[in-house]
């Protein structure tokens, strides 16, 4: 991975992050070295999320590594976009429902 691309990823894990804490009024951060490490980019309570800006999509790989980070009482989420483009936010149809039942 070069500079550029670890760049255009972490400047994304910012913007995701500040996204959440614009919409829900908290104080939400990347975690520094989840690259390194091997974690997930962002933690919201249950959430689990994992950010990625790439022009061609891997879902099946970046949802694999989201629910690897996550506990089975966590949602993984894959929060992605390219250029372009607005971003998405990737979950399993379990946790969609489960997401679903509290706002119906």
């Amino acid at each position: 991975m070069t500079k550029m691309q670890r760049t255009k990823g972490q400047v994304y894990e910012r913007y995701v992050a500040d996204e959440i804490s614009d919409w829900l009024g908290i104080d939400c951060k990347r975690k520094l070295g989840a690259a390194r490490d091997g974690g997930d980019d962002i933690q919201v309570g249950q959430f689990r999320i994992e950010c990625k800006r790439h022009e061609t999509t891997k879902v099946w790989e970046w949802y694999a590594q989201a629910r690897a980070n996550a506990s089975a009482e966590e949602i993984p989420v894959v929060v992605f976009r390219r250029s372009r483009s607005e971003s998405m936010a990737l979950i399993s149809f379990k946790d969609f429902l489960r997401l679903m039942r509290e706002f119906i």
